[in-house]
């Protein structure tokens, strides 16, 4: 029997609309798409698929109701019905997420695809009018050929599809991404480097190393750092930028941030039991765990299994979280861990542009200015300019500084000449672990701030 393009699009159809209502819209498209592969068998039609969702749904969800959600999705399913999708399928699966199904299927290119793509985008991204407001909107689109694909079945492509969706919706708003098999392998790749750091923080093969910061004059550490390591079976010493992206794209951030926590604090205690006494240890907050709602209640009971006191756990967050955040969760958590008494770092300041009332709201203790000034600020006078700008105004607020990043001895030396005296970087030390720190601070006869200092050899 002879196929032809009318009767393709007319099975399509009835699969997509006359198909019962139980049945879900996913399957829905999975079944056109089989029926299109399998009645064009000769490869004289081929298909493709888009998937778009709107951007950060979940938080326009939390800030909006049921019946505005509906609204914003309606409008853009009818926009997109009367617009660019008036003789394509369209279907809304869930969420704020949608598949297109274009026709005709042997006619499209590249270049079409990347046209019709950008048309949903400028029709989505036209506010939305309702009663009490307007609302604006972006949305990231993935699409898969099955060319590219070589799929034989629908749910092939159409999983396809949704793996160009993920990359795009990675590479920021209002992204479009078609789907390649270098962007499958690498998708591949960093899911098996996901499991393997799963197992690898389970059997404490990611672990914490710490880097010193210390007072130049007193030639004292006031505390260190706890930074993130992999000992790699195979690839040796991994560094942050090799998995912290891999790690964070897969949701495993707070898993992350709960290992080096427990890490940093072991070995604090470590260190007291010896003898050495380290006066604060600081680790580093992402946005995912500022979002736990438990947050405050796992910390307290982590500093009370290890006998600790909280003034000895510093929380170090991004500037550019605290600028921009809107959400009341990372608000109340870091009011909770200043209340309970941990110390609160400001890092990468001058990156995000928080305000002096966000410093203030959020109770910082310490600004830690960022590497971006830092550097070659030994000698380039802009730099200093900047640097003492930063110095001048935590002064005023009563807050302490600390420099970090400083790799010459001429930063430390302006570093230290402008009043900033607390400071972190390789001209220091590179980040080492625990076992290391007692032979560093003998070696380079630095003490620690304090009421101990560090055992001697004898």
């Amino acid at each position: 029997m002879k196929f032809t393009y009318g009767s393709l699009l007319v099975s399509a159809r009835k699969v997509l609309f006359g198909a019962p209502k139980a049945t879900l819209p996913r399957d829905q498209i999975i079944q056109a798409l089989d029926d299109i592969i399998t009645r064009s068998g000769n490869g004289t039609y081929t298909t493709t698929i888009l998937v778009f969702e709107i951007d950060r749904f979940r938080v326009l969800e939390e800030s909006r109701d049921g019946s505005e959600i509906a609204h914003i999705l309606r409008v853009i399913e009818e926009r997109l019905i009367d617009g660019p999708c008036r003789r394509h399928m369209i279907r809304r699966m869930g969420g704020g997420r949608f598949a297109i199904i274009p026709t005709p299927f042997g006619a499209i290119s590249h270049e079409y695809l990347k046209i019709f793509a950008a048309d949903i985008q400028n029709l989505a991204t036209r506010p939305i009018r309702h009663p009490n407001r307007n609302t604006q909107i972006t949305v990231s689109i993935g699409y898969a050929h099955q060319h590219e694909t070589e799929a034989t079945d629908g749910e092939t492509l159409y999983e396809a599809a949704n793996t160009a969706l993920i990359v795009a919706t990675k590479s920021g708003s209002n992204a479009i991404c078609a789907f390649s098999h270098a962007i499958q392998s690498q998708i591949t790749n960093n899911k098996n480097l996901a499991r393997a750091a799963k197992k690898a923080m389970e059997i404490g093969d990611i672990h914490a190393h710490f880097q010193p910061q210390v007072d130049i004059v007193k030639q004292q550490v006031v505390g260190l750092e706890a930074l993130a390591r992999w000992q790699h079976s195979v690839r040796g010493m991994l560094s942050p930028a090799e998995f912290l992206p891999i790690i964070e794209a897969e949701g495993m951030m707070q898993d992350l941030g709960y290992t080096i926590l427990k890490s940093a604090l072991s070995a604090l205690k470590h260190w007291d039991d010896a003898g050495i006494h380290i006066p604060t240890i600081s680790v580093n907050m992402s946005t995912d765990e500022l979002l736990n709602p438990h947050l405050v209640d796992i910390i307290a009971m982590e500093l009370e299994t290890y006998d600790l006191a909280p003034n000895r756990l510093v929380i170090e967050i991004l500037e550019t979280v605290v600028a921009s955040t809107t959400e009341d969760l990372i608000m109340r958590n870091i009011a909770d861990l200043h209340d309970l008494g941990c110390a609160i770092d400001l890092d990468d300041f001058g990156t995000g542009h928080a305000s002096i009332s966000t410093i203030r709201r959020f109770g910082v203790d310490r600004i830690k200015i960022d590497r971006s000034f830092v550097a070659n600020s030994g000698d380039d006078k802009e730099q200093q300019q900047m640097v003492l700008a930063i110095l001048t105004m935590s002064k005023q607020l009563n807050v302490d500084t600390l420099a970090e990043g400083v790799e010459t001895d001429r930063e430390m030396a302006f570093l230290s000449h402008a009043g900033c005296n607390v400071v972190q970087g390789y001209v220091v030390s590179r980040p080492m672990p625990s076992e290391d720190v007692a032979n560093w601070m003998r070696t380079h006869h630095y003490t620690s701030a304090g009421e101990h200092t560090v055992q001697r050899a004898s």
